[in-house]
């Protein structure tokens, strides 16, 4: 900064640059599991459970980049950059805003809910005759849709603390009805009724969807070393974002000497000595691992 005030560092961490758990080794389920995500996930009275995405190392990456943006925007009306400083752990308790708002109004920790929602019911996942539907918020319409409109009047859900209160009882009713009829009828009487409603995929159904194809999620690139691998796409949607662009994911070290020269200007004499640092702390580890095992 003493050379250049314009300059914008952003630090990522596991835990924080300082603190009781500064130099502590850090992973995503590690902050999870100290966020309470794993609690909060999976079904009523189950274990903890981790969600598929690795929401703490994500929420590092996309906060961080955030705040990057915010002191590029900052910088542009100061002239100053500055650090900005992101870790996984706060990252992670940040994505349960809701929960923790929950649970700071009234003391009470809500429980997992599986596919559900804290404070919605009918929500979630429900099975067909055929897989599986998804249904979002949408009472009492969607009791007239599924046949079931007597469940509207009565006492046990005409209100939002009762529907919650009994929320096991109504989510039998609505599973119910649901098994009557294939997952594409269903799908296409909610969206009649303009209800919130989809198909519940695995990763080799995704692709094939005609929304994920019309979006080209899934585009083909030429692999460095060789032949064409396919990846998801960035979701971000701008001008000056061409998948024409896109390169295949670098093999190790691939960009290093590149970085090293053209980026940073680290003469070749220097390249080599750190080349040659890392080789003997790479054979300091071996030796390490070696001794543990």
């Amino acid at each position: 900064k003493q050379i250049n005030p314009r300059i914008i560092c952003c630090s990522i961490t596991g835990y924080a640059s300082s603190g009781p758990y500064a130099t502590w080794p850090s992973y995503d389920i590690v902050a999870q599991g100290m966020a309470g995500i794993l609690m909060q996930t999976g079904q009523p009275g189950g274990p903890p459970t981790k969600p598929a995405p690795s929401l703490g190392d994500l929420s590092g990456g996309l906060f961080g980049a955030l705040g990057v943006i915010s002191a590029l925007w900052q910088r542009e009306r100061t002239g100053e950059g500055q650090k900005v400083e992101m870790n996984i752990l706060d990252g992670a308790m940040a994505l349960l805003c809701m929960h923790y708002a929950i649970y700071f109004l009234d003391g009470v920790v809500p429980p997992p809910v599986g596919s559900g929602h804290l404070q919605a019911v009918p929500f979630g996942a429900y099975k067909t005759k055929d897989g599986w539907l998804t249904i979002g918020n949408a009472w009492p319409r969607v009791a007239r849709t599924l046949g079931i409109e007597w469940i509207i009047d009565d006492p046990r859900f005409s209100t939002v603390e009762n529907r919650l209160k009994n929320r096991e009882e109504l989510n039998a009713i609505v599973t119910e009805a649901t098994e009557k009829l294939d997952t594409q009828t269903w799908l296409e009487l909610m969206r009649a009724d303009d209800i919130s409603a989809g198909p519940v995929y695995n990763l080799d159904q995704a692709p094939d969807d005609p929304q994920v194809k019309h979006n080209k999620m899934i585009v083909g690139i030429e692999h460095t070393l060789g032949g064409q691998i396919r990846q998801l796409r960035n979701p971000v949607r701008m001008p000056s974002i061409r998948t024409e662009d896109y390169k295949s994911p670098p093999t190790l070290g691939q960009h290093t000497h590149e970085v090293l020269s053209a980026i940073l200007g680290y003469s070749e004499d220097q390249i080599a000595r750190l080349e040659q640092e890392q080789q003997k702390h790479r054979a300091e580890l071996e030796e390490h691992y070696h001794r543990l095992l």
